[in-house]
């Protein structure tokens, strides 16, 4: 899924599959995705409100580019995915459910 489309949706109140959830973190998380996407995408999620098979791909989106970089190019990400990172780590979600 596209960023533009993810957001339309989200802003649509519309919930996202598991793998489009995905797709959109992963591109979040390589730098694919501008900071002005990120912030149109994330108000859209939170007007909406997350659903559990978002919050879990998220998270799964983030192990799964953990477990593919080596831990030096992880340090070097830009600080505004690291951030994002941190606040999924928070959540108390079963990534392996999928």
């Amino acid at each position: 899924m596209q960023m533009r489309d993810a957001i339309g949706a989200v802003m649509r109140h519309r919930h996202l599959s598991f793998d489009d959830t995905h797709a959109v973190m992963r591109a979040i998380m390589t730098g694919e995705a501008s900071d002005a996407q990120i912030g149109g995408f994330l108000i859209g999620l939170a007007m909406k409100g997350e659903t559990a098979e978002e919050i879990t791909a998220a998270r799964n989106a983030s192990a799964r580019l953990e477990e593919m970089l080596p831990e030096s190019r992880i340090a070097a990400l830009p600080r505004r995915i690291a951030h994002h990172d941190c606040k999924l780590d928070n959540l108390l979600v079963d990534s392996t459910s999928r």
